[in-house]
């Protein structure tokens, strides 16, 4: 039986509390909503994962997908097929092994409306999860292009063009998904000082690590490196922070973003930390270990 996956989720609700979100040419939709760093404090004071485990900690849950393929013209797959299903099942085990959380395709069908292929989040969503979510599951949409999000997004549901399944963009929004995010977000609400030293830049993290500053701002890890990704520039083709302009924080150091996290918009994204790995093992057991 089919029904509508009511989830919450950091992106869209938090706590039961909903909220529209505004998308931007972002590569994955996941703005933060103003009542982010509350919720998220709330739930580090709870499982007390985040600031005191020096390891990994140990879920033992199996999480199943649901992979809903939408059909193109011809009825038609397009650019996936079931081998890639099999290698997301894979890669999101493998990079999710460390807190023994693992993933299993239970179920896939096949969406004939291909005028969906073309998705919007706000409008494509109302159209389709009623009728397709599986209950109590994680449900994945696979179409051929997102409004505004060329490659995917986490929401209530994770939405991932089609080419992208298999790699590192799943892992990305999983990440979401639980909980996680951008290593370039900018988690508080109030201004710092010193302040970065151009407006560009969108994080008010120190790139050196002071407690009180990295775990209230930037992305709330203080085992992240700071992330200069800047404010308003093209997060389509990201370029390192030494090609942008201001790439000093406000005590002048020079950020070394964490490029190889799989929480940037860098390419090669090969690894989460360990205060990223506690609190989506937080977020798992407060809010998502009612999926099966």
């Amino acid at each position: 039986m089919r029904n509508i996956l009511s989830i919450a989720l950091l992106t869209i609700c938090l706590n039961g509390h909903c909220q529209s979100v505004s998308i931007a040419n972002d590569e994955c939709g996941t703005i933060l909503p103003s009542n982010y760093l509350q919720w998220r404090n709330g739930i580090i004071s709870t499982q007390n994962l985040v600031s005191n485990l020096k390891h990994d900690t140990c879920l033992n849950k199996k999480f199943s997908i649901a992979f809903h393929v939408v059909l193109d013209s011809n009825y038609q797959w397009g650019a996936v097929s079931p081998a890639d299903l099999s290698t997301c099942i894979i890669t999101l085990n493998n990079a999710f092994k460390r807190i023994c959380v693992s993933f299993e395709n239970c179920f896939v069908d096949e969406i004939p409306n291909y005028t969906y292929n073309s998705w919007e989040m706000t409008a494509t969503e109302a159209l389709v999860l009623p009728s397709w979510n599986v209950e109590n599951t994680i449900n994945i949409y696979l179409v051929d292009s997102i409004l505004g999000f060329p490659a995917g997004y986490a929401g209530s549901v994770i939405v991932i063009e089609k080419p992208f399944i298999g790699g590192s963009v799943t892992i990305h929004e999983m990440g979401h998904f639980f909980g996680l995010p951008h290593t370039w977000a900018e988690i508080g609400t109030n201004p710092v000082s010193p302040a970065p030293s151009n407006s560009q830049v969108g994080s008010n993290e120190w790139v050196r690590r002071v407690q009180s500053n990295c775990k209230n701002h930037g992305d709330g890890f203080c085992d992240t490196e700071a992330d200069c990704y800047p404010a308003g520039f093209d997060k389509i083709t990201p370029l390192p922070c030494k090609h942008v302009p201001g790439s000093t924080d406000g005590f002048g150091d020079y950020y070394v973003p964490p490029v190889d996290n799989y929480m940037t918009y860098f390419k090669c994204g090969c690894r989460f930390s360990q205060e990223q790995y506690n609190f989506m093992a937080s977020v798992i057991l407060a809010s998502k270990i009612y999926l099966h």
